[in-house]
């Protein structure tokens, strides 16, 4: 087996791998959907850490694949009928998985932008009755004014 071959082989592999990575990626995101409301955080940050590891395995398996497409930079032609049906196969179950993923993402993120905007507008309101008690309590008592040790009150 001759360096080009052996670098196609390489990429199927590593296309494999990529495959795998961008399912169990689909999987995790299927668990985050699953869970109900903001209200277990822990649940989501451990599947959003999780999530973010396949991410990152995701984009080190593409460095691979770009660093043995361009150490051979005719791979294409020499690749054959076969092996190319291949690898077309594993692209397109990849780009349905990641498609699923996407979708799924779309779900995920609209409830809890929604649940965000409404926690936010709801600390808002809360900053300013603050803001209108401190300032009563302020008058009430007198703190507004400058205090001197050699003023009589």
């Amino acid at each position: 087996m001759d360096t080009h071959e052996s670098a196609v082989v390489s990429i199927f592999n590593l296309l494999e791998k990529k495959l795998a990575a961008f399912q169990d990626f689909l999987s995790v995101t299927v668990s985050l959907k699953e869970i109900s409301g903001i209200s277990d955080m822990d649940q989501i940050g451990k599947l959003l850490e999780k999530r973010g590891h396949y991410i990152n395995a995701i984009d080190a398996i593409d460095g691979q694949i770009d660093t043995l497409r361009g150490n051979t930079s005719s791979i294409t032609s020499m690749v054959s009928d076969k092996m190319r049906e291949k690898i077309t196969i594993i692209i397109q179950a990849i780009k349905k998985t990641a498609e699923k993923a996407q979708s799924l993402n779309k779900d995920i993120e609209a409830p809890l932008v929604i649940q965000h905007d409404a926690l936010q507008k709801q600390l808002s309101t809360t900053n300013h009755a603050r803001d209108g008690i401190k300032g009563y309590v302020l008058k009430e008592y007198g703190k507004n004014q400058p205090r001197f040790l050699d003023t009589k009150l």
